[in-house]
């Protein structure tokens, strides 16, 4: 796929031939594959997407929603699987002209087949004549794409006139439990972890980026991903989950509008006590990590790694919460200092992980956000 675009140097390597057959037989291919090897396909056809599609690749998007439209399992995750590749770019990608004719033709033709997708997926949670790990598999698919789709203003209006509908869903699904969903790994997600982790991505998006018409929905989700987080114990198989609602929790904290869903001062006390302090602490995964792996326990806990850790984005909500409560926050967490310290000085060599705690509190309150930037001051 290196020669697909034409070199300047040498031109175009494939025939117009070559590459007629290659885009006509190529989704049939890939969704005849085993799963493995359809990844490799997956990346070769957004590669040719990038290039060709739509204006030179037309039959691209009807030929794979014929293939969603089927009664075939394997089939629609395949046609998903190729999506996302396809429209992950939209999440990164700046807006241009050309871009938003290509998300704007994407959405004409592809929404309402997505959307009965949705449906007839969701329909048969509640039906349960079907595999339930095959349901939230194609779930965890169908809002990743719901995701590269909105990350655009022009994508996300598609999706305005029936918001309810999904968020209807994202909330339903946040409170689903199905212990058949629990992995056999105790240690890796399981399909519902997944769901869960990515709809509070998706939450978070509208949260951020459409807060206007997101608005009436913030209460509700609040509340939610609140008992979601709670919920969960430290296991690393619910990190996603966790480092994703506490993203979206800090994305409505900082907004002055929501400011009484967090005001007084038992819903601060009970939001430090039971997001903030669980989350900062070192878990047992975390210290067999710094051992194992000392340099990748340090790079994904050091700020603008691309993996995000609990406590890391811990230390991002604790900055939000001090937008608008600064004072309050810093109050509290400041109690929990001493007592951490108190906890550690009764017996430093079994309680060090307190002490360890208590630094990264201040280390949270020594940075305050003020207009858009970073202030540092000291924690007295």
């Amino acid at each position: 796929m290196n020669h697909w675009e034409p070199d300047e140097a040498t031109g175009n390597i494939l025939s117009d031939e070559d590459r007629n057959i290659i885009k006509q037989f190529i989704i049939g291919l890939m969704l005849s594959l085993p799963k493995l090897l359809q990844a490799q396909l997956h990346h070769a056809l957004a590669l040719i997407a990038k290039t060709d599609f739509p204006a030179k690749w037309a039959t691209l998007l009807p030929e794979l929603i014929g293939y969603m439209n089927a009664d075939n399992t394997l089939q629609i995750q395949g046609v998903l699987e190729t999506c996302n590749y396809m429209f992950h770019r939209y999440r990164s990608e700046g807006k241009t002209q050309r871009l938003w004719e290509e998300i704007k033709y994407v959405c004409d033709t592809f929404h309402g087949p997505f959307r009965a997708l949705f449906q007839r997926t969701l329909g048969k949670i509640q039906s349960g004549q079907t595999n339930i790990v095959d349901v939230f598999t194609t779930l965890e698919l169908i809002f990743e794409v719901w995701y590269s789709l909105n990350t655009h203003e022009l994508g996300a209006e598609y999706f305005e006139e029936n918001l309810s509908e999904y968020m209807g869903a994202f909330k339903s699904l946040l409170s689903y439990q199905n212990e058949n969903l629990d992995p056999r790994d105790p240690d890796e997600p399981g399909p519902q972890d997944k769901v869960k982790a990515v709809i509070c991505q998706c939450v978070s998006l509208w949260a951020r980026s459409y807060e206007e018409k997101f608005k009436e929905y913030t209460p509700q989700f609040v509340d939610t991903v609140w008992q979601l987080t709670n919920s969960v114990s430290e296991a690393p198989r619910y990190d996603s989950t966790v480092t994703n609602a506490v993203k979206f929790l800090t994305s409505v904290v900082t907004k002055s509008w929501n400011r009484q869903l967090f005001s007084n001062m038992e819903a601060l006390n009970t939001i430090c006590n039971k997001v903030v302090i669980p989350q900062i602490k070192l878990r047992d995964g975390d210290i067999e990590l710094f051992e194992t792996n000392g340099l990748e326990y340090v790079r994904r806990d050091m700020e603008g790694s691309d993996v995000d850790t609990r406590r890391r984005i811990t230390i991002e909500f604790v900055r939000g919460l001090r937008v608008l409560f600064n004072q309050e926050v810093t109050a509290i967490l400041k109690n929990y200092v001493s007592s951490l310290l108190q906890e550690y000085a009764t017996n430093p060599t079994k309680n060090w992980k307190s002490k360890d705690a208590a630094m990264y509190i201040v280390y949270a309150l020594s940075v305050e956000k003020k207009n858009g930037g970073e202030r540092h001051h000291s924690c007295q």
